[in-house]
């Protein structure tokens, strides 16, 4: 007990809390809810009311029950948008809300950021139970899926600056065998001659042990011969992907100085 202010204990707090429990609370009538609903209307709420608001709302998780009230709260003459006539221009933003410059600062703005396995978790069990919108569909039957394809396929061939005309499709000439490739690997002490990766070290990305890789010097899958061969792990093999003319130089250079 403080001066002037009545302080209740534990045990008042519960029997109060006893008390109560199994009593109905009275219902509020239509005019009640309408005269608290005005009264709170255009009241401005604190920016600390609003952060507790939405920090409340984060971890709110609606029953099914909930969220069909809510649905139907909102259909037909209940819908605060009611009545209202838009024009065509307001109409075609409803339909594409998000434009080129706001999806560009979404993309900004979720670079770097990586889901929680609690997220995770939500949006796994979210969709458990839910057929994928691309279940059974395939380029051949489905138009969507075809353009996609193409535009990809566009996108990593002729629009691409490394495409050379479908080289990497040609087939291996028939001398390049397991044996040469291992007599490679010898020959290079089994290490990559980019990073100097020992072979007992290159891995998948799934943690599986790979051998090194005999990679082309010139990109010529038909000559194979020993002088155009070198030994790469699979992460130096990648960057061989890129600047094909400047690695080409860079490796011949290499097996000029060893030889």
């Amino acid at each position: 007990m403080t001066s002037g202010v009545y302080v209740k204990t534990e045990e008042h707090k519960r029997k109060i809390s006893e008390a109560k429990k199994g009593r109905k609370l009275p219902l509020f009538t239509e005019e009640h809810k309408m005269k608290i609903s005005n009264a709170l209307k255009g009241k401005p709420k604190s920016e600390e009311h609003k952060r507790r608001i939405k920090e409340k709302r984060k971890c709110q998780i609606f029953t099914e029950e909930t969220r069909r009230k809510m649905s139907e709260s909102m259909m037909g003459k209940k819908n605060h948008n009611w009545g209202n006539h838009y024009s065509e221009e307001i109409k075609q933003k409803m339909r594409n809300p998000k434009s080129e410059e706001h999806k560009r600062k979404l993309s900004e703005a979720n670079k770097g950021k990586h889901l929680t396995e609690e997220t995770r978790r939500r949006m796994s069990k979210s969709h458990e139970g839910k057929s994928c919108w691309n279940k059974g569909l395939t380029k051949e039957n489905n138009a969507s899926l075809r353009k996609i394809s193409e535009a990809r396929t566009l996108l990593i061939r002729e629009k691409s600056s490394n495409w050379l005309g479908g080289k990497s499709f040609e087939p291996y000439g028939l001398e390049f065998n397991k044996i040469l490739k291992e007599n490679i690997r010898n020959r290079d002490n089994h290490r990559c001659q980019l990073c100097g990766k020992h072979q007992d070290e290159n891995f998948t990305k799934s943690g599986k042990k790979k051998k090194l890789i005999a990679h082309h010097v010139d990109y010529d899958k038909q000559n194979n011969k020993p002088e155009n061969l070198i030994s790469l792990c699979n992460s130096c093999h990648m960057k061989t992907n890129f600047s094909r003319k400047d690695w080409t130089e860079y490796f011949r250079k290499q097996m000029l100085n060893r030889g």
